[in-house]
C-alpha cells in the first residue's frame, strides 16, 4: 500500500513539474532557438535594403515575370519610383482585375526593359502614353514588357495568355532590339515546367525568407555574389530563381556589344548568327500562334545610343527584320531614321535616353509612342 502511495506522490510531482524541469537540455535548445528567429528578423528588419524587385518572379512557363496586383515601388539607377501590376501581372497605371473578354479591342505591347519603362512612371512609358491616346477609341493597351525579355519569351508568353487566360489581344506589338540574340542564347535550354503547389509554396518561403531573415539573406547574396557566370547563371535556367533584377549582373562588355553585333562581323559569327537564329525561330513561332487567333502583328525595331551615334542607319538587324516582316505580312516600324535623322547624335542621344543610359527618358518613350500612334492611323 505505501509503495501505491509513494508512486502515486511521483507521479504528481512529474506531472506538476515544468517542461523546463523535465527537459531542461531541450528547453534551453528551444529557447535558443526562438531567441535566434527573433533575432534574425530584427536583424532583418533593420539591416536588408528594401526589396526594389520584389515584384519580379519566376515563372513555370514564360520563366520570369511580375507577380499580378502589386502595388509597390522600383529602382532603375538613382530613380526610384512607383510600380503597379493588374491581375495578369502586367504593369499597369493601377492594381485591377483585367476581363479577358472586355473590351473587344485589345493591343498587347511585348519587349524588354525598354518597353517595362525602366526609370518611367507609368504615364511617361509608351504603355502609358498609348493607353491615354486610345482609350477614347474603346481601345485597351496592355503591356506585356518586362526585363531581359526576347522573342523566345514572347512566343511563350502569348502562348501561355491564349491558353490559360483566355486573353486575345486584336493587335500585337512586338519590339525587337540588338540585345535580343544574346538572350536568346542565355535562355535557350529553357523549357515551361510543371508548376505544382509544393514548389509555388517553397518559392513563398524563399521570398519571403529573403525579404525577412538576415541570414537567409546575408547568405543568398553571398552565393549570387560568388557566382562564375553572371551572364548565364543570373537565372536558374528552370525556375528563374535569382530574386533579383538580373540587369545588375550583366558583365559591361556585353552590353556594350549589344548595338555592335549587326555591323561587327566578329562579334556577328562569335554569338550574333547564332542568336539571330534562335529569334527567328521563336519569332516564327509566334507569327503562327498570331495567324491562328487571327492577331494582326507589328514588329517595331529601335536603336540604341552607340548606333544613333554612329548613324548606323541600315545594319544587318534592320534589313533582317524587315524581310521577315514582309514575308509574314506583319507591321514593320523602323525607328532607326526618326532617332538618327532626328539632329546631331550628341543632342540626340542626350535629349531621349536617360543619362549615363541605354534607355529612354520620358522624352524618348513620347517619341517612340507617336511614331507608333502614326503607324496604327495609317494601318
Amino acid at each position: 500500500m505505501q509503495n501505491k502511495k509513494s508512486t502515486l506522490n511521483n507521479r504528481e510531482r512529474s506531472q506538476g513539474k515544468s517542461l523546463f524541469a523535465k527537459h531542461p537540455a531541450l528547453a534551453i535548445s528551444g529557447l535558443l532557438v526562438i531567441v535566434l528567429i527573433i533575432t534574425d528578423l530584427l536583424s532583418g528588419a533593420i539591416f536588408i535594403p528594401f526589396d526594389y524587385n520584389a515584384y519580379r518572379c519566376p515563372d513555370p512557363w514564360f520563366h520570369h515575370g511580375l507577380l499580378p496586383n502589386q502595388d509597390t515601388r522600383a529602382q532603375w539607377g538613382g530613380q526610384i519610383y512607383p510600380f503597379t501590376t493588374n491581375s495578369l501581372g502586367f504593369r499597369d497605371g493601377v492594381v485591377r482585375e483585367v476581363n479577358p473578354a472586355q473590351p473587344p479591342q485589345k493591343y498587347l505591347i511585348m519587349g524588354d526593359s525598354f518597353l517595362e519603362g525602366v526609370g518611367m512612371v507609368w504615364e511617361e512609358t509608351v504603355a502609358g502614353i498609348l493607353e491615354e491616346k486610345l482609350t477614347d477609341s474603346g481601345t485597351a493597351v496592355y503591356n506585356s514588357a518586362v526585363v531581359s525579355y526576347s522573342p523566345v519569351f514572347h512566343y511563350l508568353k502569348l502562348k501561355y495568355l491564349i491558353e490559360h487566360e483566355k486573353f486575345i489581344p486584336n493587335r500585337l506589338l512586338v519590339f525587337i532590339d540588338n540585345s535580343d540574340p544574346l538572350n536568346e542564347i542565355t535562355y535557350r535550354e529553357f523549357k515551361p515546367w510543371y508548376e505544382n503547389r509544393t514548389k509555388k509554396l517553397l518559392h513563398a518561403i524563399k521570398r519571403f525568407l529573403y525579404r525577412r531573415s538576415y541570414i537567409y539573406y546575408s547568405v543568398s547574396t553571398l552565393i549570387r555574389a560568388g557566382s562564375a557566370n553572371p551572364i548565364t547563371d543570373q537565372w536558374n535556367r528552370k525556375m528563374g530563381g535569382s530574386l533579383l533584377d538580373e540587369t545588375e549582373k550583366e558583365a559591361t562588355g556585353f552590353i556594350n556589344a549589344f548595338p555592335l553585333w549587326s555591323h561587327d562581323r566578329t562579334l556577328y559569327e562569335k554569338w550574333g548568327r547564332q542568336g539571330l537564329t534562335l529569334a527567328v525561330e521563336n519569332m516564327t513561332r509566334l507569327m503562327r500562334l498570331c495567324k491562328q487567333h487571327d492577331i494582326d502583328v507589328t514588329m517595331i525595331i529601335y536603336p540604341w545610343p552607340t548606333a544613333i551615334l554612329k548613324r548606323d542607319m541600315l545594319n544587318l538587324q534592320v534589313d533582317f527584320w524587315q524581310r521577315f516582316a514582309n514575308e509574314h505580312q506583319a507591321g514593320f516600324v523602323n525607328l532607326y531614321p526618326p532617332f538618327i535623322n532626328a539632329g546631331h547624335p550628341e543632342d540626340i542621344v542626350r535629349k531621349y535616353f536617360i543619362p549615363g543610359d541605354v534607355h529612354w527618358n520620358s522624352e524618348g518613350n513620347s517619341f517612340v509612342a507617336s511614331h507608333i500612334l502614326l503607324h496604327i492611323q495609317r494601318r
